[in-house]
């Protein structure tokens, strides 16, 4: 079940100089409460209005508090004594989307970054899956006879992975949306880590994210780490994060 995390849904005001990159040992370690959320993506050639590329789909949902987050929530408390990060992930998967864990249960493969939130006492697991498009679009229609559908999760959304002619809408205005916690830094990150767009086209999306050295911190920090595991993640030249790098 998901809960709400404390502090504010916006990027701007959210309290990114307190959160702290974990590595998936760090984030296990402890008593402090766990939420694992995941980004199920299928790569496409598929074209969307005015004949832009989609490049991939990209599956969030709308939550029951109106904000945009990824699948998932608190999976290890006192009150939800999960085996693993992983359990609790695919036990929250099943409620929110209904996904069939025979074929696209998450494991530790598909882990791609902690953060510890002490304004909310709470740490961030993030995961990311790669599916085929009928796949997802499987996943997307199955979603509606969820258990939470209508309850935690009140509707199924793709992000919009382009940039119109007028450099405003699409991405750009999609991150300006309420996000939950720390949604907005794993969109950015998701993006990033599984190549799903260009630097050039991300950056030119990010513009209109604050310019804060906290929140481009941990970007830049999630990426690099996860290419260290990966070693063929090729890192997106984000906007100072070069100078944060070397501080």
């Amino acid at each position: 079940m998901s809960r709400p995390h404390n502090g504010s849904a916006t990027a701007a005001e959210f309290p990114w100089d307190q959160v702290q990159q974990l590595d998936y040992q760090d984030a296990n370690t402890g008593s402090i409460a766990q939420a694992c959320h995941a980004m199920i993506f299928a790569k496409t050639e598929a074209k969307f209005v005015s004949q832009l590329p989609c490049k991939a789909w990209v599956l969030m949902q709308m939550r029951f508090d109106g904000k945009l987050g990824f699948p998932g929530g608190v999976v290890s408390d006192q009150a939800i004594p999960d085996t693993t990060l992983e359990d609790g992930l695919n036990r929250e998967m099943e409620e929110e989307l209904a996904l069939d864990m025979s074929r696209f249960a998450f494991s530790k493969k598909h882990y791609v970054v902690s953060h510890f939130c002490p304004k909310a006492n709470l740490i961030l697991n993030f995961y990311a899956q790669e599916v085929t498009e009928q796949e997802f679009k499987e996943i997307e229609g199955n979603a509606l006879r969820a258990e939470e559908y209508g309850h935690e999760c009140l509707g199924i959304v793709r992000i919009p992975l382009f940039t119109l002619q007028d450099g405003h809408n699409g991405l750009p205005v999609f991150l300006q949306n309420q996000f939950a916690g720390t949604s907005i830094l794993q969109v950015i990150v998701g993006l990033c880590t599984h190549n799903l767009m260009k630097p050039d086209e991300l950056n030119t999306a990010m513009a209109v994210l604050p310019r804060h050295q906290g929140y481009r911190r941990l970007v830049h920090q999630a990426v690099a780490s996860f290419r260290d595991r990966q070693q063929t993640i090729r890192v997106p030249d984000l906007p100072e994060n070069r100078a944060v790098a070397h501080k």
